[in-house]
């Protein structure tokens, strides 16, 4: 029967990727959408 390996010190330690995943890109900014309920009101008097 074969021992396993030794451990490094500290515990074992997670694998190295091979090829790590390049930064995702950034978000687009959304479109202000005219009907955007979440769209600041327009400035002016607003109907009550």
């Amino acid at each position: 029967m074969t021992l396993p390996p030794p451990e490094p010190p500290g515990g074992p330690q997670p694998p190295t990727p091979i090829d790590p995943l390049p930064p995702p890109a950034p978000a687009p900014s959304p479109v202000p959408d005219p009907a955007d309920p979440i769209a600041p009101p327009p400035s002016g008097p607003q109907p009550v």
